[in-house]
C-alpha cells in the first residue's frame, strides 16, 4: 500500500493482511500527525470506517465499545479531551471527572461515558 524508496531497496511501510474475518493493516511510520492523518484517512474511506469521537487536531481516537475510547496523541504537545462526566483511565488506574490531558505522544484508554 506504500513505500519508502532511495534505500538500499524499497521498504514498505503500509501492508495489509488477511486475519479472522477481516484485514489486519501495518503502518510503519513515525506517530506524526502529518505522517499518520493522510495515511489513516485514506484508509478510513477505502474501507468504509465509522468516524471516532471528536477530538483535537493532533489527536487519533477509536470507539472500541459502548464504553470504551482509545486515544493516541501523535502531537509533540500535551492535548486536552473534553470529558463527559466521570471516566476511568485503564492504563493508568485514573479516575477524570470531565476533561483530562494525554501527554504527548502518549496513548489513553478510557472507560465509562
Amino acid at each position: 500500500m506504500g513505500k519508502i524508496t532511495s534505500l538500499d531497496k524499497d521498504y514498505p511501510i503500509v501492508t495489509s493482511n488477511k486475519f479472522g474475518k477481516g484485514v489486519a493493516i501495518y503502518i510503519g511510520v513515525p506517530a506524526k500527525d502529518e505522517v499518520l492523518h493522510p495515511v489513516v484517512a485514506d484508509l478510513a474511506g477505502v474501507l468504509s470506517l465509522r468516524k471516532g469521537p471528536d477530538v483535537p487536531p493532533g489527536v487519533m481516537a477509536r470507539q472500541i465499545d459502548g464504553d470504551h475510547v482509545l486515544y493516541l496523541n501523535v502531537s509533540g504537545e500535551p492535548k486536552v479531551i473534553k470529558g463527559k462526566g466521570r471516566t476511568k483511565s485503564v492504563l493508568f488506574d485514573k479516575t477524570y471527572e470531565g476533561d483530562f490531558t494525554i501527554p504527548p505522544y502518549e496513548p489513553e484508554f478510557v472507560e465509562g461515558r
